[in-house]
C-alpha cells in the first residue's frame, strides 16, 4: 500500500504496517494525506464514500443550519484522533483537509490498552476542536 500510494502521488514517506491505516505504526502527514485525498479522490468517488460530519458548537452540540457541508473519514486510536475530508464552504469553495491530534505520550503509555483510561473524553475534546478548525477554515477559504 504504500509503495501503491507513493507511485500515484511522485513519491512519499507514508508507511501502512496493516494496509488499513489504522494502526499504531502506520505514518503519513497531514499534507500527505490531503495530496492523496485531492489528487486520488475525485477519481475514485472518495467523497461519496464518506460520511457527513456534524459541526460541534462550542457545547459540543450539533450546529442546525449549518452552511458548511463537510464529508470526512475518521480514526481514532488511544490518545489520537484524525479527520480527513471534504469541505464545502458557504460561497460552494470545495476544500481538502487532513486534521491529526494527538498525545504521543499518553498513547505510548496505553498502547496495549483496548480503552485507555481518560482517551474517551480526549478524543471527544480532540473532535470538537477540529469541527471548531473546519468552520474557521471554511469562513476564511469559502
Amino acid at each position: 500500500m504504500s509503495d501503491w500510494l507513493s507511485g500515484r502521488l511522485g513519491g512519499t514517506r507514508a508507511r501502512f504496517v496493516d494496509h488499513s491505516g489504522l494502526g499504531g505504526d502506520d505514518r503519513i502527514a497531514p499534507i500527505e494525506m490531503v495530496r492523496a485525498v485531492t489528487l486520488l479522490g475525485p477519481k475514485v468517488g472518495l467523497r461519496g464514500l464518506m460520511k457527513p460530519f456534524n459541526l460541534r458548537d462550542e457545547a459540543g452540540g450539533k450546529v442546525k443550519g449549518a452552511q458548511i457541508r463537510v464529508d470526512a473519514k475518521t480514526g481514532t486510536l488511544n490518545f489520537v484522533s484524525t479527520l480527513t475530508g471534504y469541505i464545502t464552504a458557504p460561497d460552494g469553495t470545495e476544500l481538502t483537509f487532513a486534521i491529526f491530534t494527538g498525545d504521543l505520550a499518553r498513547r505510548a503509555q496505553s498502547r496495549e490498552a483496548e480503552q485507555a483510561e481518560g482517551s474517551r473524553g480526549w478524543v471527544g475534546r480532540s473532535k470538537l476542536l477540529q469541527s471548531q478548525l473546519i468552520t474557521r477554515w471554511a469562513t476564511l477559504y469559502g
